[in-house]
């Protein structure tokens, strides 16, 4: 099924020039570059100065800088040995957006008299998000409102307390949530921009982060924890309740596969729930990504990654009856979460390279450009002319309905200290009865020994599997240095199949296996990820201007 995008604007970079908008293409300045003896003088303006803002979109298809996925080489942020750099280009990029940002509320303001409360609403958006992801990252930031210049007091502003930020962030975020339109109430031309869904996912997504994050690691904001957790509460429900979105099911058992490549997926048309709640929009043969070919290449599954599916009864592989052990090619995959079979090849699995089809083969191919037995298929598109380099147009998902079914389910277990049955049927078991497994209920975690948290936090694992979350995650949790300590392991080579295997497999053996028979890609000896790590060391330029400390361990 293909589907047409019509008029979704792109987001491209011009920083001094205008060029001629047209229906497919808008014109992109950044907002505090524009002279303002000829601009600000209609809604118009404000809108297409807030296109610009778009460029701050956080593009995270993978996470090799985490413990569920592994490239050709070590990740030196996932082995926690990266080291302070002079400039970061995370650090400026995120700080010119500010700047913009700053300028178009303040022109907005400025100009009362143009309905510009849309265009405000987004950059609002834009500012909690940017300001969101530097906490994440550094923590204690400084807080800058206003669009500075070269003589502006404020450029020797403080580092911030990371929860008054963050609460200026929620802060910004509850004033632009009435000034956005639904999804439903947009045209063809304007898909792709921020909504009230948006915005309350971000709210959500936010107020969950600072919560937890400070419940297991300690701060400033601990008496507001709950308050955090209930804002988080509110806001997913509110997505949940407007009927916006749903999950994508155009494919029937593929669909979960199909949702990350295929164009029917994305966010096309107004009359059609998407599950994607917020992309970042591209096109064929106007805009293309290379997220497919990056997959394809370099991206290989760890074994705790795929162990953490759980098997069709709702229980880990440690307690299920249903799990068939590792002896074969193919007896982990059987009776398994759909999910785990959509997003790791197995052998007979077709996969699209350069050379055309390919037929998985354990004695032939299939350890090509796989460092741990698991290739991952999760981001693969079919058909051979869709890896070709730069050639993909499939929508980047930056926020998914799923997540916001996760963060409603966590936040109420972290604030009540328990979920019922109805909340879990709402949240976590429309994903599970995706995956072809079952429910889960408060039964189910009593009768097993289960714990209910860590059975929420293992969902909200595989559903975002390898999508970019999981070394956040691990840092809210605070459970970062224990998990990132370990080694990175591959298939059962001892005692199995594999061991007859041919072409390939003694690049995945280097270190031998553990005493359990897998194959050690990464020992844990070769991994320093340290408390240090929960924090990403500042430029050491900001460092000699401001005269900041850096962060604890750098």
């Amino acid at each position: 099924m293909t589907v047409m995008k019509n008029k979704i604007f792109i987001i491209i970079f011009f920083p001094l020039l205008f060029i001629t908008a047209c229906e497919d293409q808008l014109d992109l300045l950044p907002p505090d570059k524009i002279s303002d003896a000829t601009y600000w003088k209609d809604a118009e303006d404000f809108r297409m100065a807030a296109n610009y803002l778009y460029n701050s979109l956080p593009f995270r298809e993978y996470e090799l800088d985490a413990d569920l996925m592994r490239g050709e080489s070590v990740n030196s942020i996932s082995a926690g040995t990266n080291l302070p750099v002079e400039n970061d280009a995370y650090w400026n990029s995120r700080w010119e957006s500010l700047r913009s940002i700053n300028y178009l509320i303040e022109k907005a303001e400025m100009n009362s008299t143009i309905d510009a409360d849309r265009y405000k609403a987004e950059a609002r958006f834009f500012r909690a998000l940017n300001y969101y992801l530097l906490v994440s990252r550094y923590g204690d930031v400084p807080l800058i409102t206003k669009a500075l210049d070269n003589e502006s007091d404020e450029l020797n502003s403080p580092r911030e307390s990371r929860d008054i930020v963050i609460d200026f962030c929620i802060q910004d975020l509850q004033l632009a949530i009435p000034d956005l339109p639904l999804r439903s109430e947009m045209d063809a031309s304007d898909l792709g921009r921020i909504t009230k869904g948006a915005a309350q996912t971000l709210l959500a997504k936010i107020a969950l982060f600072e919560a937890t994050w400070t419940k297991y690691n300690g701060g400033p904001g601990a008496s507001k924890v709950s308050d955090w957790l209930q804002i988080a509460i509110n806001a997913s429900d509110a997505v949940i309740n407007s009927d916006e979105y749903a999950l994508y099911d155009l494919h029937g058992d593929d669909s979960y596969r199909q949702l990350f490549w295929n164009e029917d997926a994305d966010d096309v048309n107004p009359g059609v729930k998407s599950e994607k709640v917020l992309s970042i929009i591209y096109i064929e043969n106007i805009k293309m990504n290379s997220a497919s070919i990056s997959a394809r290449d370099i991206l290989s599954a760890t074994k705790k990654a795929v162990d953490m599916y759980l098997c069709t009864d709702g229980l880990p592989i440690d307690k299920s009856p249903l799990f068939n052990g590792y002896g074969t090619y193919t007896s982990e995959f059987e009776n398994r979460d759909h999910r785990l079979i959509q997003s790791v090849a197995q052998e007979g699995d077709i996969i699209y390279d350069n050379h055309g089809a390919r037929t998985l083969n354990p004695e032939v191919n299939y350890f090509i450009t796989n460092y741990t037995g698991y290739k991952i298929k999760k981001f693969l598109a079919d058909g051979a002319e869709r890896h070709l380099y730069n050639v993909e147009y499939n929508d980047i998902e930056v926020f998914r309905y799923p997540e916001v079914l996760l963060i409603y389910a966590e936040a109420k277990y972290e604030n009540d200290g328990s979920i019922s049955d109805a909340d879990l049927d709402r949240t976590i078991n429309v994903l599970r009865t995706r995956g072809n497994i079952a429910p889960l209920t408060n039964v189910l975690v009593n009768e097993n020994g289960l714990d209910m948290l860590t059975e929420i936090r293992r969902e909200r694992t595989v559903e975002l599997m390898f999508e970019g979350e999981r070394l956040e995650d691990l840092k809210r949790w605070g459970i970062a240095v224990q998990e990132m300590s370990q080694s990175f392991r591959g298939i059962q080579w001892d005692n199995s199949d594999w061991k007859d295997a041919g072409f390939g497999i003694e690049t995945l053996t280097a270190h031998g296996t553990d005493a359990e028979g897998f194959i050690v890609k990464d020992p844990a000896s070769d991994r320093y990820f340290s408390e240090k790590h929960i924090l990403f060391p500042l430029p050491l330029q900001e460092l000699q201007i401001t005269g900041w400390e850096n962060n604890p361990g750098w």
